[in-house]
């Protein structure tokens, strides 16, 4: 067996300063124009990433607006918030409302700079990391449903109090 280095928190600290170092992307060579960009995805963010792609859609569903009807627009708004995540633009979009960033969303996908950052500026790796993310959760969120359901009919069955019966209702019908 080889002989190897010892991993330590230094070699830690430079794993971390390494997902954190931003990369400028000019949009315009000619007038200095750019967007700083992470090359490497910190797990934090994507995590951060996929909560507010939930809340999104969960509030397009109540609001009752014309979007997610088909599989290519959620898609589409995952490389968006991929581009919302890991640019510069992120301190500008963060507060902004649903609806500003659909638009947005638009926009830089009609212009073709979302197409320019997934395709050619992102490492691919780091595209494949958050789509595999993505498609885990998916698969996995009905099999948590029925596991919570599951759980909350057995606690059901068990429970004396009613208060707590009544309030296991209540959240059913959420």
């Amino acid at each position: 067996m080889a002989k190897g280095k010892k991993f330590t928190l230094a070699d830690l600290d430079l794993k971390l300063d390494h997902i954190n170092k931003q990369e400028k992307y000019y949009t315009d060579k000619e007038n200095e124009q750019y967007i700083s960009y992470f090359p490497k995805f910190s797990q934090t963010k994507k995590d951060k990433l996929f909560a507010e792609l939930s809340e999104t859609v969960s509030y397009v569903k109540e609001s009752k607006l014309e979007y997610f009807t088909n599989d290519l627009e959620l898609i589409h708004y995952l490389q968006f918030l991929i581009f919302k995540y890991f640019t510069s633009l992120f301190n500008e979009l963060e507060a902004k409302s649903v609806e500003t960033n659909i638009e947005t969303y638009t926009k830089l996908y009609n212009s073709g700079l979302l197409t320019e950052f997934i395709n050619n500026v992102f490492e691919k790796e780091e595209i494949e990391k958050v789509m595999n993310q993505f498609y885990d959760i998916t698969e996995r969120a009905p099999l948590l449903a029925h596991a919570m359901k599951d759980f909350k009919d057995e606690v059901a069955k068990n429970v004396q109090s009613d208060v707590i019966k009544n309030k296991l209702k209540l959240e059913d019908n959420k």
